[in-house]
């Protein structure tokens, strides 16, 4: 079922399909290059003489500049076509990554990566999360999966792409390739982007929606921001730590990032899987489930596992964020209304960001204190389980918010 009274069909097909396989490219392109940094993390530390955690900064910087940036991205995305907003985000995150290329210290690392690079990312999980709800309801769940699937599918494709590039040419020459790669792809599919008609008789149930003020307003709005921060946290110790951790106990690096590739793989499936199960299940139970498999493999990872076991922890792991990161926006589209998501959504990310910004260099200072990433494993997983607590306390207030919503 859609929101749209005007179908679009391309050949038949609803074009709200058409908008989720293009955001899926965008999801799959920002979000694949972007999670590869662990790929690029010892190279660029060997070649400089950086430590761990001055290594994980410019990723932490991007966190944040790209929570702030996300705020803005959203509100256009609620008055705008995607279109230009994607184009633009591609373009500025291309000639980051291309400047990359030629850096010479640590300064530029977190001006290029941390600034432009997060600039241009900022649109990249916004604005499909605003637009889709908007083209879909009864299957919402499905469309945001697929798209959202795109960022386990590229961290399946690209760490082991990376990590033969830069065993063969070298980081400047990867960074150069992946600059134009996704200059050149980003613009191309944002072509296909155009916002969701919205037929009149549906702007009768637009007008229950809440706007950005009215549910920043909210106890619930606050709550969903706390779980946003907590999830964020032990993702990137996840992201950014586990090929540095597997190659420390003796894994080589390719089957290290191979560990990243399967995370991707299981994050891709269960985002599809998840979308369509939570539109049955519910979003309350799915979202427990994803949160308590990623604490439980987050606390297994305080033993050294062989290579299996990271395999394992990478699956794991990958279907507990992946399905995690579909259910949440779907949650908050339930709770506030889709009319003026993108602000919410952007303003939410902010939060998720600033978790971001925190969790890798946390693990990274841990490291360079204890020599070791058992602290910081537990750390995550106890965060997840206080994340688990916040969920219950959020969907006991959801009642109360819909009781309060005015008749139009």
């Amino acid at each position: 079922m859609s929101l749209s009274g005007n179908q679009r069909d391309v050949g038949g097909l609803y074009y709200g399909w058409v908008i989720t396989f293009a955001m899926f490219l965008v999801v799959f392109l920002f979000w694949g290059t972007f999670y590869s940094f662990g790929v690029f993390f010892k190279p660029l530390a060997a070649d400089f003489g950086w430590g761990r955690a001055a290594t994980s900064g410019p990723f932490s910087l991007s966190m944040l500049v790209q929570g702030l940036m996300g705020i803005g991205a959203g509100l256009l995305a609620d008055r705008v076509s995607p279109r230009g907003i994607i184009g633009v985000g591609g373009i500025v995150t291309a000639i980051g990554y291309m400047l990359m290329s030629r850096m010479t210290g640590l300064l530029e690392f977190y001006l290029y990566f941390g600034v432009l690079v997060a600039a241009g990312m900022s649109v990249s999980y916004v604005v499909p999360v605003a637009v889709i709800p908007r083209w879909f309801e009864a299957r919402r769940g499905l469309a945001l999966g697929i798209a959202m699937a795109g960022v386990g599918a590229g961290n399946m494709v690209f760490p082991p792409l990376f990590t033969q590039l830069i065993g063969a040419h070298g980081w400047r020459t990867t960074y150069l390739l992946l600059g134009i790669g996704i200059g050149v792809v980003s613009v191309a599919v944002s072509l296909l982007l155009r916002p969701a008609p919205i037929p009149e008789e549906a702007m009768v149930g637009l007008s229950r929606d809440f706007s950005l003020m009215r549910a920043m307003a909210t106890p619930a709005f606050w709550l969903l921001g706390s779980i946003w921060i907590l999830v964020a946290i032990p993702l990137q110790i996840m992201v950014v730590h586990l090929v540095n951790y597997a190659t420390d106990v003796g894994v080589t690096a390719t089957a290290a990032a191979f560990a990243l590739t399967m995370m991707g793989l299981a994050n891709m499936v269960s985002r599809i899987g998840v979308g369509s199960v939570s539109d049955r299940l519910g979003d309350k139970l799915t979202y427990y489930i994803c949160l308590g498999l990623q604490a439980i493999v987050l606390l297994a990872l305080m033993r050294a596992w062989g290579v299996m076991g990271f395999y394992a922890a990478g699956l794991l792991f990958g279907i507990g964020y992946g399905g995690g990161g579909v259910v949440y926006p779907k949650i908050v589209a339930g709770v506030f209304g889709v009319r003026f998501l993108g602000g919410i959504i952007g303003v939410l990310s902010f939060a998720w960001y600033v978790g971001a910004a925190f969790g890798a260099p946390m693990a990274g200072f841990i490291f360079d204190r204890t020599s070791s990433y058992q602290g910081a494993f537990l750390v995550g997983g106890l965060i997840m389980a206080v994340a688990t607590v916040l969920v219950s306390v959020l969907f006991r207030l959801r009642h109360t918010l819909k009781a309060q919503v005015p008749a139009p």
